[in-house]
């Protein structure tokens, strides 16, 4: 009911220009929408905010004008409530809306000039700039929604234009985002302005196709992202809705702007807002506005699809289109928007991406997509049936595509290639190379891209630049790889070659025939095998469409060879899916075939721009040195030629600096840094094989090293009096890090060649020094080789390693030599923190790039450093190498599957090989290290690749690297030799327990189940006579007669534990209390002792001694000893054995002569055997064996016995006697 007081009271309000006033009549409007009569009382009051003719404004004060253009802003929001359907029946309101029609234009161009068109002469500024865009937007949205208004704007001269003007400008202000009114109202002018004539769809493409809308292109997209960013479960689908709208208007009306959007990747948002809408529970989104945004979402990727064909349907598939298609089977049957339903878009989807499977790429990975949706779809369904249609096809594709890749068929671009024949009869994989200029097609060997270069190659390379170095206003279709057009050139040909499918062909033509009798006998019709119908489609034509479908085929030539065998022969034309208004059209005659294709285009340097390029690094460019470096790696060939530009920029004698300038400086700096990058790329591509090269290398020698000495002295030799006396170089092309890279690739390249490029290095005085101090600084300087910024690949630290590794290959030592030298200096603890870091940042990185090659190097290197210098090898130890060596070894095991590359197994070897190193030198603490940091369960994890290991290690030859110990298997075995040694002390034992437990769930490998049995039960055997020395509670107070240990001594066997503290002093001697502590420093002295044996260490901190055993550890090996001993049977049992078989294995052993019972704990399981003592006395030699012969030759039943503690170096050996009271007697 309308409220007659409040109306007049707000039309009186209004009339006195509240605005309040207005915008409340607005909405009684919006209300009361068909009443009429209520409209034309307020449209005067409208009418008289918006006066005619406009004010001018240049007299006026700002005040004034911004008065008036805020009441004609609020009058022009006001009207689109009184456009109402309702209220346009009444012929009335119609009249006064066309007399007052150019009082509406004028205030829109005056608003529009005024405040928003950035071109206009006179533009003001406003604070209420927001009405003013509010008001343009539903002015203009309402104007193109009504009939009656259309006609209007029609006659209009430049609304078209203006409106879309208009509406793009509100889609590009940030200020509004996708939730706001002005983008709803212009989103709705774009979609309605078509309907408006005067050329209004050229205007929007004309407006779209300028280079400032890659601007808009990009704003479209981050509003569709932040939309979907914004979506919850019961969010308002509006926003969603509005940016697909301007996405799909804009895509429509014009292919280069379409080309912005890819650019922006509109593909892969569009379907991941797909994936969110669908992700949530339908009941909680309204159907219809959901069907609405996903109706426009097919339709836009339809629009993709059929402009930029494979690469967008490569792009939905791996964004997971097939996904969120499979999730909209709830919504078939809501009408939406758009003319097409749900399910036909759908159906439509699926044809195109199905058409597109016939592309290699497409197919691979539109079969990995089915295998996460195949659950997805609702059986018994319409969509089930065409999904299913869809996946059968594609997965006979992809059964098509395994075949061919077995073959590897036509794969290289060279028709002539013998190894292209010899893979299809031996059926092997070889590496195929990727031309460098069209990426388009590929070739077995440089040779083959060499003669096919010559054979015409290189113009179609030329040409296919062309196109693509055109303007952007040019659109341009993607081009297939050879890859993709050779499998589908093979494909057709297995179809071609089914005979069911040859019936068909016969059937359809006969059929064509009896419906045509105005055709011949003698005249040849074609079949059409059309596969941009999903999956294919059969018809025929005559021979003249044929000759427009396919006007590059010699059609003359197959009219000649089907001549007179009409029936026999039979001529087909194959329709493949390519992007609109480009044909992929093949040609073949059946039964013998001969095919005409389309092949990429492709694109490569030509030699006109190499010469220019070397007319560019002679005067001094730096782009032109690194595009020939560039060009060196991909056509060795150019290598003499463009030689004498790159040794142009290493000039002798060397400049005199200090009368240069910064900039030239800098640029001469950089020139040098340059040419020897580019010079080590040359050499390292042509091997000194060219004998001009050599030549020239030889000739050029000595500047060479002049620079190479100069810039390391001057940027990287922190000791030269040359370091940092020149100007640092700010460009970031000019840091040291690229010197560094530079220096280090040319020293390789010499390295690199052990004929030529060798001996010219170690004859030089300095080079081998040289060499070393790069390669410590790559290694140590983390500045150098650890920046994000940049970073080469291979590295500069990769490139010193491989040199370092080929110096180590010299005739002579002096290589050797100058490393031990080096690496005995205090440097040393710097250069292991650098290796460490090196192996910890490369361990992060891992990926397909080539890592593992690097990771092996580097350990590579380390291992074979370690065998030269003792403080190299503790300063490793104190950088905790042994835990990151392990790490990696648990990392890569644990990523390696079924198989493993050869690369990945020389990790795990030369790792191997670092920790057996590591054991031998340090012994128990390495030991620990290990098994806390999880080796045992990497050792029972390597169970699924061992065997791919093992037979990649027998079939492979060490060359250049240093050789391992043994295969991977072996390496394990004794890696679980080596720690099971080690467990007598309880320690380790301790550990090795816990790590068992950890691991008692996974099998070992069948290749070391037998060992790892063995270590299980030797360390559970061990671990008991811990426990039962643990329980003893045997002591270990440093204070010798401790009243607390004499008090209890009887007590001991109760199994109460005595307490102990360690001196932190020595770190040796521990003590049960305080007290204890407290007399052994005064009264015995242990304070001296303690002083004494910390400057030891401080003085030999650079020369190890081997580890230190600690009390509880000798204790605790004593005890089992014992243990050992005092089981008699089995002692004498094995005693007895083993002194007859002994006598009957060595019959010179004299009767009177003593025999010693040798326990040797160094092996793993402990070995015992029986020897004389005179070999005993050659093994121990600090000991009084005349003592023992006489009590042996006392008391026959008198057992010496020796025993081997595991210990790193010089073996540790203790004497006892069986009974074990008669050790008093010796006095031990």
């Amino acid at each position: 009911m309308l409220n007659r007081p409040l109306l007049d009271r707000l039309k009186s309000e209004a009339w006195s220009g509240s605005p309040e006033a207005l915008l409340q009549l607005q909405g009684i409007m919006s209300e009361n929408e068909g009443n009429a009569k209520l409209v034309l009382e307020i449209l005067p009051i409208i009418w008289a905010h918006l006066p005619l003719p406009i004010p001018s404004f240049n007299t006026t004060t700002d005040s004034n004008r911004e008065h008036v253009t805020k009441h004609a802003a609020n009058a022009l929001a006001a009207l689109p409530a009184a456009f109402q359907c309702g209220a346009f029946r009444t012929k009335k309101v119609t009249t006064e809306i066309q007399r007052n029609w150019s009082r509406i234009w004028s205030w829109i161009t005056f608003l529009y000039d005024s405040y928003l068109n950035s071109s206009s002469p006179t533009r003001y500024t406003s604070t209420h700039l927001d009405q003013i865009h509010l008001a343009l937007s539903a002015i203009l949205s309402a104007s193109t929604s009504f009939p009656c208004l259309i006609s209007l704007c029609a006659k209009t001269q430049s609304f078209a234009p203006l409106a879309t003007d208009i509406a793009l400008l509100m889609i590009q202000n940030p200020r509004f985002t996708a939730s706001e009114p002005v983008l709803i109202h212009s989103s709705l002018v774009l979609q309605n302005v078509s309907k408006v004539k005067h050329g209004s769809s050229d205007q929007l493409v004309r407006r779209l196709n300028q280079v400032e809308s890659q601007h808009l292109a990009d704003i479209i997209v981050t509003r569709i992202m932040n939309a979907r960013s914004a979506l919850q479960p019961h969010s308002h689908l509006i926003p969603v809705k509005v940016s697909l709208i301007v996405l799909y208007c804009c895509s429509i009306s014009s292919p280069i702007f379409n080309a912005w959007l890819m650019n922006c990747r509109s593909v892969y948002w569009v379907c991941h807002t797909m994936k969110r809408l669908l992700s949530f529970e339908t009941r909680r989104l309204d159907g219809a506005l959901l069907a609405d945004c996903l109706q426009l979402s097919f339709t836009y990727l339809m629009t993709a699809f059929n402009q930029y064909g494979h690469t967008v349907v490569l792009e939905a598939l791996r964004a997971r289109l097939l996904q969120s298609m499979a999730s909209t089977s709830s919504l078939f049957g809501v009408d939406a928007l758009l003319d097409a339903t749900l399910m036909e878009l759908y159906t439509d989807l699926l044809r195109v991406i199905g058409q597109y499977t016939m592309y290699r790429s497409v197919c691979g990975v539109a079969s990995k997509a089915l295998s996460h949706v195949a659950h997805k779809v609702p059986s018994g369904t319409k969509l089930a049936r065409i999904f299913r249609g869809f996946e059968s096809t594609v997965q006979e594709r992809m059964e098509l595509r395994r075949c061919y890749d077995t073959l590897e068929i036509g794969m290289c671009a060279n028709r002539c290639s013998y190894r292209t024949t010899h893979i299809r009869a031996k059926n092997e994989r070889i590496t195929f190379y990727r031309c460098g200029g069209c990426r388009a097609v590929f070739y077995c060997s440089k040779t083959c891209q060499g003669e096919d270069w010559k054979q015409g190659h290189k113009d179609m390379c030329a040409v296919t630049k062309t196109r693509m170095g055109r303007g952007s206003n040019d659109y341009l279709p993607p081009c297939a790889d050879i890859r993709d057009v050779m499998f589908m050139d093979w494909m057709i040909e297995q179809h071609l070659d089914d005979e069911q499918l040859l019936h068909t062909h016969i059937t359809r033509q006969n059929e064509y025939r009896n419906q045509h009798p105005e055709i011949r006998a003698s005249d040849l019709v074609v079949s059409v095998l059309d596969f941009t119908g999903f999956p294919f489609e059969i018809s025929v034509t005559t021979m003249a469409d044929a000759k427009e479908k396919c006007p590059d085929t010699d059609w003359d030539l197959m009219l000649h060879q089907a001549e007179g065998e009409t029936g026999q022969m039979l001529l087909v034309l194959t329709v493949g899916p390519c992007t609109r208004g480009y044909t992929n059209s093949y040609t073949f005659m059946m039964p013998h075939k001969c095919t005409c294709h389309l092949r990429g285009q492709n694109a490569k340097v030509a030699e006109a721009r190499l010469k220019h390029l070397k007319s560019s690094a002679l005067a001094g460019s730096r782009n032109a040195l690194q595009d020939i470096e560039t060009m060196i790696s991909e056509n060795l060939r150019i290598v003499p030629d463009v030689l004498p530009a790159i040794l142009h920029h290493l000039p002798a004698p060397l400049p005199d600096f200090s009368a240069m300038d910064i900039p030239q400086k800098t640029s001469i700096i950089g020139l040098a840094q340059s040419a020897l990058v580019a010079l080590g790329e040359a050499l390292i591509r042509d091997h000194f094989h060219t004998q001009s090269v050599v030549d020239e290398i030889h000739r050029s020698w000595p500047h060479i090293w002049r620079w190479i000495v100069f810039l390391f002295d001057s940027y990287l030799n922190p000791e030269s009096d040359l370091y940092a006396s020149s100007v640092p170089i700010d460009d970031m092309v000019d840091h040291p890090v690229t010197i560094h890279y530079a220096i280090s690739k040319i020293i390789f390249a010499f390295t690199n060649s052990k004929v030529t490029g060798l001996p010219i290095l170690t004859k030089t005085k300095g080079a081998i020094s040289l060499a070393i101090e790069n390669f410590l600084i790559s290694a140590g300087e983390l500045s150098f080789v650890l920046m994000d910024r940049v970073m080469f690949n291979p590295d500069a630290f990769t490139y010193s390693t491989w040199a370092l590794l080929g110096l180590m290959e010299a005739p002579d030592d002096k290589p050797l030599q100058a490393i031990a030298n080096k690496l005995s200096q205090k440097k040393s603890g710097r250069f292991a923190v650098g290796i460490v870091a090196r192996l910890i940042f490369a361990s992060r990185i891992q990926d397909a790039s080539g890592t593992p090659r690097s990771l092996k190097s580097t350990l590579n290197v380390m291992n074979l450093l370690t065998l030269y210098s003792p403080a190299f090898n503790i300063s490793l130890i104190h950088s905790k190498s042994v835990y990151w060596v392990c790490t990696i070894i648990r990392g890569l095991t644990s990523r390696l599957g079924a198989t493993v590359s050869s690369d990945s197994a020389n990790v795990l070897k030369s790792g191997c090989d670092y920790l057996l190193s590591a054991l031998d030198h340090f012994g128990h603490p390495v030991a620990t290290e290990l098994l806390k940091t999880g080796l045992l369960k990497c050792i029972l994890k390597s169970g699924r690749f061992l065997d791919s290991a093992f037979m990649i290690e027998s079939i492979s030859e060490d060359s250049d690297e240093t050789k391992s110990t043994g295969t991977l298997p072996e390496l394990y075995i004794k890696l679980l030799h080596k720690i099971g040694s080690y467990t007598v002390y309880g320690s380790v034992c301790g550990v090795a327990v816990k790590a068992l437990s950890r691991v008692k769930m996974l099998e070992p490998p069948p290749r070391l189940a037998e060992e790892f049995k063995q270590f299980v039960t030797e360390v559970e055997g061990r671990a008991k006579s811990k426990a039962k020395h643990d329980e003893s509670a045997i002591a270990v107070c440093g204070r010798i007669g401790c009243p607390y240990l004499d008090k209890n001594f009887s007590d001991r066997t109760k199994g109460d534990r005595v307490p102990t503290f360690r001196c932190t002093g020595c770190e040796e001697v521990y003590y049960c209390s305080k007290e204890c502590q407290k007399f052994d420093w005064v009264e015995r002295g242990h304070r001296n002792m303690c002083k004494q044996r910390k400057l030891s260490k401080e003085r030999n901190s650079h020369h190890y001694n081997g580890p230190t055993l600690d009390i509880r550890d000798l204790l605790s090996f004593n005890s089992m000893i014992m243990d050992y001993i005092e089981d008699d049977v089995a002692w004498w049992l094995s005693v007895a054995l083993l002194f007859k078989v002994r006598c009957e294995r060595d019959p010179d052993i004299q009767p009177d002569e003593p025999l010693v019972a040798l326990l040797n704990y160094q092996e793993f399981p402990h070995k015992m055997d029986i020897i004389t003592v005179r070999k005993a006395k050659g093994m121990d030699t600090g000991y009084s064996w005349d003592r023992v012969v006489a009590n042996w030759r006392r008391r026959g039943e008198f057992v010496p016995i020796l025993t081997i503690a595991p210990s790193p170096g010089r073996p540790d050996y203790a004497i006892w006697t069986w009974p074990l009271n008669e050790m008093n007697e010796l006095d031990e």
